[in-house]
């Protein structure tokens, strides 16, 4: 297991334990009408927790279009 980040999107500086490359994903409810998937970038980088590696977030709530109602 490995300590990861979520770099940026609804859920940014969060920290998860991940197994090597893989990906994260928030089911979607009322708030976030859509999952939000948090994909790992390659990087790695120092938090107060110790080294993590970085994920990205590619789908956000506001990726919905009007196509999506």
């Amino acid at each position: 297991m490995t300590l990861a980040i979520l770099d940026d999107g609804p859920f940014r500086g969060g920290t998860y334990m991940v197994r090597s490359g893989q990906s994260l994903t928030f089911g979607a409810s009322w708030l976030n009408p859509r999952p939000v998937v948090y994909r790992p970038t390659g990087r790695v980088v120092e938090t107060s927790e110790g080294e993590a590696v970085v994920l990205r977030c590619e789908t956000t709530p506001g990726d919905i279009t009007n196509s999506d109602r």
